[in-house]
């Protein structure tokens, strides 16, 4: 993911508590063939086929483990009640300006873990 999603390891990764009962919460479904759904289905509140292609990616990306939350809201900011972020991972790449910036903004109680790479391409957790 760091690669795909972290600016080929300059970014960060937030690692957020959100309780496992907050609405539209879900993990994502690893599937072999795309899903598919008749137009009726979108119409119609009452089928929820439609939500499920968001929370559905190509088996290929498994490796993510991903959980996603889907809001009809639009653009809407949401907040999530009881949320906090509990780590920020650094990437292999972060720069020491991007990490005091950051420092600068988020509540200083919050650990933080710098990614290491090892010989043999495995990313882990470093200092």
């Amino acid at each position: 993911m760091w690669s795909h999603y972290a600016n080929n390891h300059q970014g960060i990764c937030l690692e957020i508590g959100i309780p496992e009962n907050t609405l539209s919460l879900g993990k994502v479904q690893y599937v072999k063939e795309q899903p598919t759904f008749k137009i009726h289905e979108i119409m119609n509140s009452k089928y929820c086929r439609f939500l499920y292609l968001f929370y559905t990616k190509s088996h290929h990306w498994s490796n993510e483990r991903e959980w996603r939350m889907v809001s009809i809201q639009g653009k809407e900011i949401k907040e999530i009640p009881k949320t906090k972020i509990k780590k920020i991972l650094w990437g292999i790449g972060t720069s020491p300006k991007t990490k005091e910036k950051i420092q600068e903004i988020i509540d200083i109680t919050i650990p933080t873990v710098q990614m290491e790479l090892k010989s043999n391409y495995e990313l882990i957790f470093g200092t």
